[in-house]
């Protein structure tokens, strides 16, 4: 029992997928940080724009949405 125990551990330490696979985890983190600071930060520009781009000017209602 021992034995076997000592042979999975040795197995385990050499084993290389587990530090790769946590590589992939932390850059693909990473991308998504930068993914959501630019959505952020540019967010607000693409709102301002497109409601000023808007012919019913902004904080206006559309016209196929009925009025209370």
């Amino acid at each position: 029992m021992r034995e076997k125990f000592r042979q999975l551990l040795i197995r385990f330490l050499r084993d290389e997928s587990a530090p790769s696979a946590i590589e992939y985890a932390l850059l693909v983190a990473g991308v998504a940080v930068i993914i959501i600071a630019v959505v952020y930060t540019l967010g607000g520009g693409a709102k301002s724009a497109l409601e000023q781009a808007s012919p019913l000017g902004p904080n206006t209602t559309s016209p196929s949405s009925p009025s209370p």
